[in-house]
């Protein structure tokens, strides 16, 4: 896998989690992206896998916590389809 120099990166939202790219990388038949999630509302939130998911993804995992208070953050890791 080499990491994507010249993406310009990407932002979600699921609810009141964003997320903003971290980086990417590129193999041979995926991609693999990192992003920093963190919950903006006013209550905590629980990481769903589901909520996540899109056509192409392959795997998802939250690196640091599932369960997040507001204001604090986490770690995705998504797999897709190159």
């Amino acid at each position: 896998y080499a990491k994507e120099a010249q993406w310009a990166g990407e932002t979600l939202q699921v609810g009141p989690v964003m997320g903003r790219s971290l980086y990417r990388a590129i193999g041979p038949q995926f991609i693999v992206e990192y992003y920093e999630l963190r919950n903006g509302g006013a209550m905590g939130v629980e990481l769903v896998e589901t909520n996540f998911a899109s056509k192409g993804v392959r795997a998802i995992a939250f690196v640091d916590a599932v369960a997040l208070a507001p204001g604090q953050a986490s770690r995705l890791v998504w797999v897709r389809d190159r």
